[in-house]
């Protein structure tokens, strides 16, 4: 089913009342802005889930991963081995 952003802003309850999953449209833009799957179908997607979650956490901290990447390069124990400080 789908559904425009503003029925749902006007009728929040269109959200809890359907077990269809709804596709939610900026139709302005005619853009698909979220889907909306019912609770009831949670086990059957939860690996999807884990790995949605994963990458948006990777998204998030994309920047400190790529620190923490460019930080153990710059560490060598391999160059430093015979060397008198």
């Amino acid at each position: 089913m789908q559904l425009a952003m503003n029925d749902v802003l006007r009728k929040p309850a269109l959200l809890s009342i359907t077990d269809d999953v709804l596709y939610l449209e900026d139709r302005r833009k005619s853009e698909l802005k979220s889907i909306v799957i019912p609770a009831r179908f949670l086990p059957n997607i939860q690996a999807a889930l884990s790995e949605i979650e994963y990458c948006l956490w990777q998204e998030r901290n994309a920047k400190a991963l790529a620190q923490s990447a460019a930080e153990v390069d710059d560490l060598s124990a391999v160059e430093d081995v015979g060397h008198v400080l």
